[in-house]
């Protein structure tokens, strides 16, 4: 399911993001205290969202414009995706692969150049993931801020470069 940037989103998705991005240690309560609220939520870009038969959200993703109050590296001609997030005791079962495989369709339905990320320096297993759809590490544009070790940046091709 997709949320356009603007519209509510299900209680479950900051519950869900503060299981796995403060549970496990990835973010400061108090910065997700306000990160994941609903109203910040509804406005970093647009979410996409994994739901079993039932309609219970397993895992969600945002994409996120340049240019905007949320972006960490894109620029113009880039997508940014945020927030790769799936439950627990979901794992294993390709739901995060399935919601990346989606926003990079997405990217390329939207006639985006390049898809970027950043992602944290212990995330291996989202890397692996990551470089296995095809996203290349880019060191150039890793970047830090004091309140989370340095990130690592991916990018994705989706288009011929012009220039």
């Amino acid at each position: 399911h997709a949320h356009p940037s603007g519209a509510p989103l299900p209680g479950s998705v900051p519950e869900l993001l503060r299981t796995v991005f403060v549970g496990e240690g990835y973010s400061a309560p108090e910065l997700a205290e306000r990160a994941f609220s609903p109203e910040v939520l509804r406005t970093r870009g647009d979410f996409f969202l994994a739901l079993n038969g039932e309609g219970e959200l397993l895992g969600t993703t945002c994409l996120v414009e340049p240019n905007t109050a949320f972006v960490q590296v894109a620029v113009d001609g880039e997508l940014e995706v945020h927030l790769v997030a799936v439950r627990p005791e979901r794992r294993g079962q390709g739901i995060a692969r399935a919601l990346v495989t989606f926003v990079v369709g997405e990217g390329r339905r939207r006639g985006t150049g390049r898809l970027v990320l950043s992602t944290q320096t212990r995330m291996t297993a989202a890397q692996a993931l990551y470089e296995s759809v095809g996203f290349r590490r880019n060191a150039a544009r890793d970047w830090t801020r004091p309140s989370c070790p340095n990130f690592r940046v991916y990018e994705l091709e989706l288009a011929e470069r012009r220039g």
